[in-house]
């Protein structure tokens, strides 16, 4: 349980600095999801920032994080705006 409290509360951190938007912990697995705000000139660095970001976590340090998926999102109201801009 020590190791499970050292990464939530680094993950407080992550939250605190605006990194994580949210955290869902699975409570029949030992799996958590989340949406990380992660920004990049390109999506190259918009990966690293997310690499440098999870690994700095005590199980990433560890090699104990494993990414099932990870897609890039936008705000709704962003996709209503290019959808009204596309109509002119």
């Amino acid at each position: 349980m020590d190791r499970w409290l050292a990464e939530a509360e680094a993950a407080e951190g992550a939250e605190s600095a605006g990194l994580i938007v949210t955290l869902w912990k699975d409570v029949s697995a030992p799996l958590v999801y989340g949406v990380l705000c992660v920004e990049g000139e390109t999506a190259m660095k918009a990966s690293a920032t997310l690499l440098e970001t999870v690994m700095g976590l005590p199980m990433g340090q560890d090699g104990a994080l494993v990414f099932e998926d990870i897609t890039e999102v936008r705000p709704y109201s962003e996709w209503r705006e290019m959808l009204r801009a596309r109509r002119g």
